[in-house]
């Protein structure tokens, strides 16, 4: 019986190691959305998580979106937008 742990899928050590190295950029994006307590600065920065992964893509339609909820999200009527839409969401507890 093969451990599910080690397996992983079948891949080779090296691949895995070329993956975690691939993927080293998304995980310490990942680290600074977890190091900010403010909710617009945390968007900003899974966007920017998003905008890396959407690179490795060949659709340029999520790059171009991307770019733009940044561009409208780092102005003062983006963000005046972003915490009235989390302040909505926190008075109805999130239910819908």
């Amino acid at each position: 019986m093969a451990n599910d742990f080690n397996d992983f899928g079948g891949i080779p050590f090296l691949d895995k190691l070329k993956m975690l190295a691939d993927y080293a950029p998304l995980l310490s994006k990942l680290q600074a959305i977890i190091a900010t307590d403010d909710a617009h600065e945390q968007a900003l920065r899974v966007i920017e998580a998003a905008k890396w992964a959407a690179g490795k893509t060949d659709t340029p339609v999520d790059n171009e979106a991307l770019h733009h909820i940044e561009a409208v999200l780092k102005t003062k009527e983006g963000k005046d937008l972003f915490h009235w839409l989390v302040e909505k969401v926190q008075e109805t507890g999130g239910d819908s």
